[in-house]
């Protein structure tokens, strides 16, 4: 409501939410388009969104992240300027609960690509949900999201976007992206069994690229394994590294964590407890500035 570029069409897709949604947009009700279905994920709900929205750009807004004012004016704004592009997409800050801002996906990443992005993207996550402005005719050759996955449903739609178009970039943080524990599913298997199911999906559909199955799913198990070791779930991590370590060659890093995840529990306790101990006793690092 506080953005600087005012020719929008604001659509409230209510997932079956249970916070009282509809109450606190009551006030709004003039000024907005609002549809409540039945709990079925992300992806369904944005696919009725899309098939709602009467505009020729769509911009996606997840409930709790924060877009900054001028985010649509300068991406708006840039699809004019480079018809030639499909897509927008701008840099994005992580936030947590106590407001203080983290790294950018640009830092992090060094330099975040633009262009034909596919092969990039294939192997580096750097696009947040939240700051894609993606051009109706383009949803409509791709597809919109596929509802099969509960997760990695908005990677799968970039990679099939830019399998076909190339991408733009803001190269500022339009985006404001909150992380807390809810951002990670519960259920990391299942997660992972969606990550598996991208990738078979994605080769599929574009045979005549370079994919290497074999290393993507290694390093979906890769992935998978270290959250599952952060989580606690031993065995499942353990499972995960070994898939991992028969379709690829390790590092060094790696090697480790699967020789410390064959250790008996206690050994394995006992040698991360001295770990963080050194750990904790590093100088802190200078704090970030709080968000405004």
């Amino acid at each position: 409501m506080s953005q600087t570029f005012r020719d929008i069409e604001l659509i409230i897709v209510d997932d079956g939410s249970t916070d009282g949604t509809r109450e606190q947009l009551t006030p709004l009700m003039q000024s907005i388009r609002y549809f409540r279905t039945e709990n079925g994920g992300p992806a369904r709900a944005r696919n009725l969104g899309i098939r709602e929205a009467r505009g020729q750009l769509i911009a996606f807004q997840d409930a709790d992240d924060r877009w900054l004012p001028a985010k649509l004016e300068r991406q708006v704004g840039h699809l004019a300027e480079h018809p030639e592009h499909g897509v927008v997409f701008s840099d994005v800050a992580t936030f947590d609960d106590s407001g203080v801002l983290e790294s950018s996906a640009g830092e992090s990443y060094g330099c975040l690509p633009s262009g034909a992005i596919f092969a990039d993207l294939l192997t580096k996550r750097f696009i947040a949900m939240s700051s894609v402005v993606v051009r109706r005719k383009c949803l409509d050759r791709t597809g919109y999201f596929d509802e099969s996955l509960r997760g990695c449903e908005d990677y799968n739609l970039f990679l099939r976007l830019a399998g076909r178009f190339t991408f733009g970039l803001v190269d500022e943080v339009l985006v404001h992206k909150r992380i807390h524990p809810a951002n990670l599913s519960n259920n990391l298997q299942q997660m992972l069994q969606d990550e598996i199911t991208n990738i078979e999906k994605i080769a599929a559909l574009f045979p005549e690229k370079p994919i290497c199955k074999r290393r993507l799913i290694a390093g979906a198990y890769l992935k998978f394994g270290k959250h599952l070791f952060a989580n606690g779930d031993d065995e499942a991590a353990r499972r995960c590294m070994w898939r991992a370590a028969l379709r690829v060659f390790f590092t060094g890093r790696d090697w480790l964590l699967l020789l410390l995840l064959m250790l008996p529990k206690a050994m394995r306790h006992a040698i991360l407890s001295v770990r963080r101990s050194r750990k904790s006793n590093r100088p802190a690092s200078a704090a970030i500035g709080p968000l405004h």
